[in-house]
C-alpha cells in the first residue's frame, strides 16, 4: 500500500507523463492518464486543468473543459493559469456575464496571467455593450504592456470600440435631432 506521499509523487509523475504525451498530440493516452489520476485523487487541480486544456483546445468539448477548470479553480483559487484558460473559454462561448464576475473578482491581483485575464476581461466589457469600462482596461494594457503582439491586439481592439462608441453617438444624435413633439402636447 502507497503511503500518501509515495502517492503523491506517483500522481506528478503521471501528470508529467500526461503533458509529455499532450505534447506529442497523443491526447487520447493522456486523458486515459489523467482520469486514472483522478479516480485516486479527484481533487487534484492539475489533473483538472489537464484534461480541461484537453477538452478545450483537442475535443472541442467546451462544457466538459468549463466544468474541469472550475473543479481547478475551486480547489486552488490562486490558480491563475486555470482562471486566465477558463476566461478565455467564457468569452468564447459567449458568457461574457460570467467572464466579468470571475475576472473582476480576481482583476489587480499580481500573477503571470494578469495581461490574459485583463484582456478577457475588457473584451467581455464590450460584448456586454461597456464601452467606456472596455476602454479603461485597454488603455491600461497599452501602457503597462511590452508584448508587441498583445499591444497589436490592444491598439485593434481599443479602434473597434471607438468606432463603437462613435455609431452609438451618431445614433442618438440623430434620435435627439429627428425627436418632434406631437401636436396633442402641450408644453406650457
Amino acid at each position: 500500500m502507497y503511503t500518501d506521499i509515495e502517492m503523491l509523487y506517483n500522481d506528478a509523475d503521471k501528470l508529467l507523463q500526461a503533458k509529455d504525451l499532450i505534447s506529442d498530440w497523443e491526447y487520447i493516452k493522456a486523458k486515459y492518464i489523467i482520469e486514472e489520476v483522478l479516480d485516486e485523487d479527484p481533487l487534484n487541480e492539475m489533473g483538472h486543468y489537464l484534461l480541461a486544456h484537453i477538452f478545450d483546445y483537442h475535443y472541442g468539448e467546451y462544457e466538459k473543459a468549463m466544468l474541469h477548470y472550475e473543479v481547478a479553480i475551486r480547489t486552488r483559487p490562486n490558480f491563475y493559469e486555470a482562471i486566465a484558460a477558463l476566461l478565455r473559454l467564457y468569452n468564447k462561448c459567449m458568457l461574457s456575464g460570467k467572464t466579468l464576475e470571475l475576472g473582476l473578482s480576481v482583476k489587480g491581483k499580481p500573477s503571470a496571467f494578469s495581461e490574459s485575464i485583463d484582456l478577457d476581461l475588457a473584451l467581455a466589457y464590450e460584448r456586454q455593450l461597456l464601452f467606456a469600462e472596455a476602454m479603461v482596461i485597454f488603455e491600461e494594457l497599452k501602457m503597462n504592456t511590452t508584448n508587441d503582439d498583445l499591444i497589436e491586439e490592444v491598439n485593434a481592439s481599443m479602434r473597434r470600440v471607438k468606432k463603437k462608441i462613435e455609431k452609438v453617438q451618431s445614433k442618438e444624435k440623430a434620435i435627439y435631432t429627428n425627436f418632434k413633439f406631437s401636436d396633442d402636447v402641450n408644453i406650457a
